[in-house]
């Protein structure tokens, strides 16, 4: 297994991002594990850090989003 570690910040709208981590497993993307947690927002500019062990040799797929479409930075804050 290796250690998987995930760090982001949010805009002045925190409440827009989410993301999600897929696993692909006979040719379809499968969530593992996925933010906010249910039935929560992210706060405004604040910094999340997250980990979690993955199985090496797997092919995985990190999606990020922002409901409003209009990103992370740098006219509403300086998410990343």
């Amino acid at each position: 297994e290796l250690l998987w570690t995930f760090q982001f910040r949010t805009d002045q709208y925190g409440y827009e991002t989410s993301w999600k981590l897929e696993l692909q497993r006979n040719g379809e993307w499968e969530t593992i594990t996925s933010g906010p947690p249910t039935d929560q927002k992210y706060h405004d500019d604040t910094v999340y850090m997250g980990t979690t062990c993955l199985k090496g040799g797997q092919m995985y797929k990190l999606t990020v989003m922002d409901a409003y479409k209009d990103g992370f930075c740098c006219s509403f804050g300086r998410g990343y």
